[in-house]
């Protein structure tokens, strides 16, 4: 369905954008085609960014984590034209760390913006403090951000919109869930979706910031989605069917939570007893901080089911 489209770069020179002081650094860009001038990787630390090239440049889906990522994917990006549009799918700073070092205007649903800056439920910290970060999980990356400031969205919009580039018709479909601003970005010349966090493939599910109600909802809309092809937030390209595991996954761990509250537990001993890592591929990229994301999301889904009880 899909081809494999692996970009080696022995090197690049960081060309200086939101930092001082860039240096050379090593790094490998493996990208799928997944469909006629659709990009994505999924073998990365952090989200899957995407690019679409159009006849009148590229539009990007997301941004690299990591600093060591950014120069090799502009640099695979411009040989598919300048970047006119980078679309942020949601404000956590796994999509969004890359965005001053990319060109063109980007656009996200309003809700994005405002919650742009918000600490992470999960980290403690927002995009603003990100530089702890940046030194513990890529220090090479570190001249590389420098004095890293954040880009926020510049276009916003509310309900769903539409992107015309290059004779390209982008679809930009406002799915809460994830987020309260949850984008999902739908190619219908293509047959591609971009998924977003709303679905996680072989992956530890997190619910750091999550209405899952609204993530229900969400799965069942994308469900009716045209798309042979579907790039999950975070693994492996797949294709519909991982929608109905995905919303079955969810439905297990609102019942597991469900019962504890039921059992009369509290939120700190719901917290504490209830595991749903049985029901996900656990990514050895984050194996520092699966406990961390198990704890969180059923404190934040906890809290969800006793405020509809009420």
């Amino acid at each position: 369905m899909w081809k494999a489209a692996e970009l080696r770069r022995p090197g690049w020179n960081a060309a200086p954008g939101p930092g001082e002081g860039a240096r050379e650094v090593r790094k490998e860009i493996h990208m799928e085609e997944v469909a006629n001038g659709v990009f994505a990787e999924t073998n990365i630390f952090g989200c899957n960014p995407g690019f679409i090239v159009t006849r009148d440049g590229v539009v990007m889906v997301d941004t690299p984590q990591k600093p060591t990522a950014w120069g090799g994917w502009k640099e695979a990006i411009a040989a598919h034209g300048p970047v006119k549009w980078l679309i942020n799918t949601e404000p956590h700073w796994d999509h969004t760390m890359g965005n001053p070092f990319f060109e063109g205007k980007i656009v996200a649903h309003e809700e994005t913006l405002r919650n742009f800056h918000n600490k992470s439920p999960l980290w403690g910290f927002g995009i603003d403090g990100v530089g702890p970060w940046i030194a513990e999980a890529d220090p090479e990356g570190v001249s590389i951000a420098g004095n890293y400031k954040p880009r926020a969205p510049e276009v916003t919009f509310s309900g769903d919109a539409t992107l015309y580039v290059g004779g390209e018709e982008i679809r930009l479909l406002h799915t809460p869930g994830h987020t309260s601003g949850e984008t999902a970005v739908h190619l219908p010349g293509r047959g591609v979706l971009f998924a977003t966090d709303n679905l996680f493939v072989d992956h530890m599910v997190w619910w750091q910031d999550a209405d899952p109600f609204d993530c229900l909802a969400s799965l069942d809309r994308l469900r009716g989605v045209d798309a042979d092809v579907v790039v999950p937030g975070h693994g492996p390209v797949c294709g519909k069917e991982w929608i109905d595991r995905m919303e079955e996954t969810t439905r297990e761990v609102l019942d597991r939570v469900r019962s504890a509250i039921g059992r009369g537990l509290s939120e700190d001993e719901a917290t504490d007893s209830v595991k749903y890592r049985d029901l996900c591929v656990l990514d050895q990229d984050y194996k520092d901080v699966h406990d961390r994301v198990e704890a969180v999301s059923v404190r934040i889904l906890y809290r969800f089911l006793k405020g509809r009880e009420s």
